[in-house]
């Protein structure tokens, strides 16, 4: 009894042990696996594209079969994580085994860490392939219930290459950690939530959007709605009758409003979990070791001490109220900062812009900054303190324009001291220190008080850090390079200066999350030497930066605009320098606000609304993912784009405005009381001359147009239709009606023959055999006809199939053949051949005795004379001229099946264009010259369309018919238009559209009756449709529409703001026009907008929709579902194509400059030794690279003296809306995609003629004389090599140029 009470007593007494040394891992092992994946085990990785870490498991265990490997390929902080339930206030240990080779030593190694604090246990490097037993001791939070626990190869802030393997993890709950064991904290700032541990690898997608982040989006949508509205309350004079009082206390309500919408989303979005982690966690430390004790080589901190004592007076808050990291309070407090440098820096604005704005703009403008979505989103949602880095340069930039140097640097050295990219604008601020050195009339005076600013400033940055630099330990200085060449008591400042370089030694890509222009070629994280090209390029791009913005500052001569340059510099290096991250761009916004308020020009309001945007959209991106993902490739090109056209559009204003002094101002402005009376003259102001002045829209068609139009329409035709094609093809067809059945043809005597044979739409082949007396047959051969050989003469090759069903020649040549007997042996049922023919050395066919079948189905038979009846139609070779070639394969079969009521093969583009074929078909058979008459002849139609378009826009008859005559003339055109497929249908479509748009812009409901104003809409918006049923290329030219119809009911509403504004001021007949304008404007407008729903919404979804009738109805699917369920079969097609790696693929920025033209057909074959005929698609030298010259010439004209002038938006409106959506496109693209936009360069080449006619007259005639006979002869020399003419090698070898494949 006593035994069993001693046994009873142990157990009891081991119970407790039991449970404490219960294992919380799933899976501790790696035994358990999906795939690659240990179960229970998620990936994550700072940079997670595929060509940068690989983590699995392995076979190479410690213990079992299995463990988990991680492989750095490149560097990266990259890791296994498991998610383990723990109870509050417990101390645990975790223990695992770690193998690690070639794990470089500067870094992070291999380790076992805790996701979001500083714990981790000893980091190995290289074990010699030994497994090493590791530990790491903790203790929970207070209110804790859950960590993450990390198999790690590298660390935050710490990348690293090479491989490590982990096996055999434990977690055990324990009383207490033995003596002397490391005990770090295991509470997490992020402990309990419910995203974490979200899975970021390669092949992740991003994670779905909770109620937080939808949360934000409403109330940040909210906040940009009232900025809108309170604009378009000032821009109607609501707030003009408000007091100074008043407008004061409209302010501090809105700065009230920002508070409280940064209040509510800053308790509800926790922010971006590594720098909400980090100030959490620097506070928390700060708090306990103070500032003397902060630094440590065991604790990663890579910001400066300035913002520390923040975070001091942030952590010594949390530990008197006793606030939990998850504490929604904690989030508030921990932004809080952050927050009110927002509302401060939309104070400043207040301040600085009453004087130079009014009271009233001044106002808008602080609103619009306390609102602005991006500034939202940086502080209040990312957690993040740019905002402080914002006001403190814009402070120092505001002094040093009034010359107070003192102040300027002392808080620019603050600035530095918070965050170390404020030194991004140091070799600006060196270089503009020394100009206003130079400028000053007392040099001296003015350097001496310079440099005691400098010494003010080091000061400063001194006193800030001392107190962190007297007890750092001696293992931290040793990191730092530049300590160990100073002297003792110096080295704390070394590293010091380390720590401010830090960031671009460990951030070296070419960019980080930055949405720049290098997310286009998709070099995100991409790593500065293993892009040695693209690297050198971003470092000259930096240096140009910053070249370009000293020589703003020299040459402005105006030290008031040292903000403005300062915006434009940091918008150049975002969009171009390297290692930029996702929120380097921030200050520019505050800086170009404070610039608007010196300049008032527009643009600089234009660029801080894209500047904002991109801000928002990109940092939004990354505090969704963490990076910017390949899920929104779409999306981050998009906003990459934004910062593209920010820089351009800040450095071409800081360039009008700081060496033009050309400040581009709001009507606003320029109709002040004082001089409203004199800009009533239409003469000087263009709004009046808009309204008071109605300008002709009418063509004005002479005899003289008619005549020039349309004989060179009739003198293109005649060379657009000679040689297009024959009229003579097989019309009739055998059909196999079972496998093997074979027909032999007897050919009366022994002959030697070329056999040819023409085939239709199958996807079967044939076997040919030969024999002399018709008992003894050769081996069978096969005969090389598949799906792409259709409607073609082909010769026969003795082939083989292969194994994936592709005929491997078995000659190199054509060779002839020797028999009296022909055997053609189907593989199976339904061959389909059209005609067979056998031809003797001059390529005339021997006639045939007789033809008969075997082994047919009887009641499927057809005819085997089919095979004979049209040896008329028999070329004597293969060409172009007789078959089909490149994609009317695809294009031309199509409107056969239309016409036929087939299945359709080709089902990538819309089907208008293939409908319009089948029209040629249906008119002259299915003959290479039916199959290409209707694009040949819409081609045609273009000629006199460019002199509509062109006369239409700059009302003279000799630009018309000089545009007319580049598009006769223009290389792609003739080749585009010569061959059936569906892109001439589409641009012709385009140009018809943009030609009644431009009709409508050009008129003005004002003072036009408005059914005629309704009438170019009706039919621009007819047309549209017909472009986008044809290929979505259409779609890119409707947002170029939709484009110019607003910015002319832009115009109109300026004209309507006039009238109403100076109504009492105008007389006579300019007073009549005005009421009218003022009374029939918004029902004019309410009017016009109703019919463009039907117009360009309504009347082309119909158009889309019945097009596909022929294409769905031998289905059975034409339906709505059936249409929309293609819709998403063509997208997932175009968007499939991003691995092609064709020959001929060629990027957008390759085609204005023809790089690489498209090869389309050779006859090589069959031409005679020296000879060649070829069809190649490029654009003719004289008209591209002219029209390109041109068009930089209409954009710079456009955005120096000729901005507002309809004609120069409109040609670069309708250019860029074809070509810019080509940036964004991943999938493979081809010169072809070009040819939308070439009618847009023609335009910009007769605008520059007609400039030139205006401005140097007897240049001009020389000029455009030279450039048309230029443009003809180029177009004669290529036209052999662009229309299949046999020419002589040696020819076509002198139009090889740049090495192109054209022939």
């Amino acid at each position: 009894m006593k035994k069993m009470l001693c046994l009873l007593l142990l157990l009891m007494a081991l119970l407790p042990q039991a449970a404490l040394a219960e294992n919380l891992f799933q899976n501790p092992g790696f035994e358990q696996t999906d795939g690659d994946m240990p179960t229970g085990w998620q990936r994550d990785m700072w940079e997670h594209d595929t060509d940068v870490s690989l983590l699995t498991v392995d076979g190479d265990a410690y213990g079992g079969n299995f463990c988990a490997k991680v492989e750095n390929l490149s560097e990266n902080d990259a890791r296994f994580a498991q998610t383990v339930q723990v109870e509050p206030n417990s101390t645990y240990r975790i223990t695992c085994r770690i193998k690690a080779e070639d794990v470089g030593v500067d870094e992070d190694g291999a380790g076992v860490s805790i996701k979001d604090t500083f714990a981790s246990s000893e980091l190995l490097y290289d074990t010699q392939g030994a497994w090493v037993p590791v530990e790491l001791y903790g203790i929970t939070g207070e209110d804790q219930k859950s960590l993450t626990v990390m198999a790690r190869l590298g660390g935050y802030g710490s990348t690293n290459t090479g491989v490590a393997w982990f096996d055999d993890f434990d977690m055990e709950k324990v009383e207490a950690a033995p003596a002397g064991a490391n005990v770090y904290p295991f509470e997490t700032v992020e402990a309990n939530r419910d995203d974490q541990d979200v899975d970021f690898s390669a092949d992740s997608t991003a994670p779905e959007r909770g109620p937080h982040t939808l949360l934000l989006i409403v109330v940040e949508a909210l906040s940009l709605l009232l900025i809108i509205l309170v604009a378009l309350a000032a821009g109607k004079g609501a707030l003009e009758h408000l007091t100074e009082d008043s407008l004061k206390r409209l302010m501090w309500l809105a700065l009230a409003v920002g508070l409280l919408v940064r209040a509510v989303i800053a308790v509800t979005v926790y922010g971006y979990g590594v720098d909400m982690g980090d100030f959490a966690a620097w506070g928390a430390r700060m708090a306990v070791t103070g500032p003397s004790g902060f630094y440590s080589a065991d604790v990663f901190c890579d910001y400066p001490p300035g913002y520390m004592y923040v975070l001091w007076a942030i952590g010594m808050l949390r530990n008197l109220f006793q606030m939990s990291y998850d504490s929604r309070l904690f989030w508030l407090i921990l932004k809080l900062p952050a927050i009110l440098m927002d509302l401060a820096a939309a104070y400043l604005i207040y301040r600085e812009g009453r004087k130079a704005l009014g009271e009233r703009i001044a106002v808008l403008m602080s609103v619009m900054y306390a609102l602005l979505p991006a500034t939202i989103l940086n502080s209040a949602a990312w957690g993040q303190i740019d905002s402080f880095l914002a006001i403190l340069l814009a402070l120092s930039l505001i002094n040093m324009a009034k010359g107070k140097y003192s102040w300027s640097l002392a808080l620019y050295g603050l600035a530095i001291m918070i965050k170390p990219f404020a030194l991004a604008l140091a070799p600006l601020g060196v270089a503009a220190l020394v100009v206003d050195i130079w400028r000053s009339p007392e040099k001296g005076k003015t350097a001496l008080a310079i440099l005691r600013a400098v010494g003010l400033m080091l000061l400063i940055m001194f006193l800030i850090a001392l107190p962190f630099l007297t007890a750092l330990p001696d293992s931290l200085i040793a990191k730092s390079w530049l300590a160990s060449l100073l002297p003792g008591f110096l080295k704390p400042l070394g590293w010091l200066m380390t720590l401010f370089t830090g960031t671009t030694d460990t951030y070296k890509y070419l960019t980080i999350n930055a949405a720049n222009l290098y997310i286009l070629p998709n070099l995100n994280w991409t790593a500065l030497n293993s892009a040695p090209g693209w690297s050198l390029f971003a470092y000259g791009m930096m240096i140009l930066s910053y070249g370009y913005a000293v020589y703003l500052y020299a040459a402005g001569k105006r030290r008031d605009r040292l903000m403005l340059v300062c915006g434009t510099l940091l918008t150049l290096l975002f969009a171009f320098a390297p290692m930029m991250h996702e929120r380097y761009l921030f200050p520019a916004i505050l800086l170009l606000i404070l610039a608007y308020t010196v300049d008032q020009d527009i643009r600089i309001l234009m660029a801080v609304l894209l500047v904002s945007a991109s801000q928002f959209m990109n940092a939004g991106l990354v505090l969704q993912s963490e990076h910017l993902i390949d899920g929104e490739r779409l999306t981050n090109i998009t906003v990459a784009a934004m910062n593209l056209l920010a820089a351009a559009l800040t450095a071409w204003t800081a360039f009008d405005i700081c060496i033009w002094n050309q400040v581009l101002s709001p009507i606003r402005t320029y109709l002040s009381e004082d001089n409203r009376k004199a800009l009533l003259d239409p003469l000087v102001n263009p709004v009046a001359d808009s309204l008071l002045r109605p300008k002709d829209w009418k063509l004005g068609m002479k005899r003289r147009d008619w005549l020039l139009m349309l004989g060179l329409t009739a003198v293109y035709a005649v060379v657009a239709l000679t040689n297009l094609g024959s009229t003579l093809a097989p019309q009739t067809a055998w059909k196999s009606s079972a496998k093997n059945e074979q027909i032999t043809f007897d050919l009366g005597s022994l002959r030697q023959f070329h056999m040819t044979y023409f085939g239709g739409i199958c996807d079967t082949a044939f076997t040919v055999q030969l024999s002399e007396d018709g008992e003894v047959w050769s081996e069978p051969h096969w005969a090389v006809y598949h799906q792409g050989q259709v409607f073609r003469w082909l010769w026969y090759v003795p082939s083989d199939k292969n194994d994936e069903g592709g005929f491997d020649s078995l000659e190199d040549d054509h060779p002839m053949q020797t028999a009296r007997y022909v055997r053609l042996s189907a593989e199976r049922a339904g061959l389909i051949l059209n005609e067979v023919a056998f031809l003797d050395s001059d390529g005339t066919p021997y006639p045939i005795s007789s033809v008969y079948a075997s082994g047919a189905d009887s009641t499927l038979a057809s005819d085997p004379t089919r095979l004979i009846d049209e040896q008329d139609t028999v070329p004597p070779y293969p060409s172009y001229y007789n078959g089909t070639y490149f994609d009317e394969i695809y294009h031309a079969r199509t409107g056969f099946e239309n016409k036929e009521g087939l299945h359709t093969y080709e089902y990538t583009h819309p089907p208008l264009g293939k409908v319009l074929i089948m029209v040629g078909i249906d008119i002259f058979g299915m003959t290479p010259f039916g199959w290409r008459f209707m694009g040949a002849l819409f081609g045609i139609l273009m000629i006199p369309a460019m002199y509509l378009l062109a006369k239409q826009l700059l009302r003279r008859s000799s630009p018309a018919f000089l545009a007319a005559f580049l598009m006769a003339v223009d290389s792609m055109h003739f080749t585009q238009t010569r061959i059936a497929t569906i892109d001439v249908f589409a641009v012709f479509f385009i140009i018809v559209m943009y030609l009644f748009m431009l009709r409508y812009i050009m008129m003005s409901f004002n003072h036009t009756r408005l059914w005629r104003t309704i009438v170019p809409l009706g039919f621009s918006g007819l047309f549209m449709g017909f472009a986008i049923a044809s290929k979505w290329i259409g779609i890119y030219a409707a947002a170029g529409l939709a484009f110019l119809f607003f910015y002319s009911i832009h115009l109109r509403a300026r004209e309507y703001r006039f009238a109403k504004t100076n109504m009492k001021m105008l007389e006579g007949e300019q007073k009549r026009i005005a009421q009218r304008a003022v009374a029939k404007f918004w029902r004019n407008l309410w009017v016009t907008l109703l019919w463009c729903v039907i117009f360009f919404i309504v009347i082309p979804m119909l158009i889309y929709y019945f097009s596909y009738y022929w294409q769905l109805t031998p289905d059975g699917n034409f339906t709505p579902n059936g249409v929309w369920e293609m819709q998403k079969s063509m997208y997932a097609y175009h968007t499939g194509l991003t691995d092609d790696t064709h020959f001929f693929r060629s990027p957008f920025y390759e085609w204005p400059l023809i790089i690489k033209p498209m090869w389309y057909y050779s006859g090589a074959d069959f031409m005679p030794d020296g000879w060649v005929s070829s069809i190649s698609c490029m654009g003719n030298p004289a008209v591209w690279w002219g029209g390109l010259a041109a068009l930089i010439f209409v954009i710079v004209r456009l955005c120096r003296k000729a901005f507002g002038d309809k004609r120069y938006i409109f040609v670069v409106a309708g250019f860029l809306s074809q070509y810019l959506p080509w940036t964004l496109i991943q999938r493979s693209t081809f010169i072809y995609h070009y040819f939308a936009s070439v009618p847009f360069i023609i335009l910009a080449t007769a605008i520059f003629f007609e400039w030139l006619r205006r401005t140097h007259h007897p240049v001009y005639i020389r000029a455009v004389w030279a450039f048309g006979a230029a443009a003809l002869i180029l177009f004669v020399m290529f036209y052999p090599l662009e229309s299949g003419l046999p020419c002589l090698r040696a020819y076509a070898n002198l139009l090889r140029w740049f090495h192109w494949y054209n022939f």
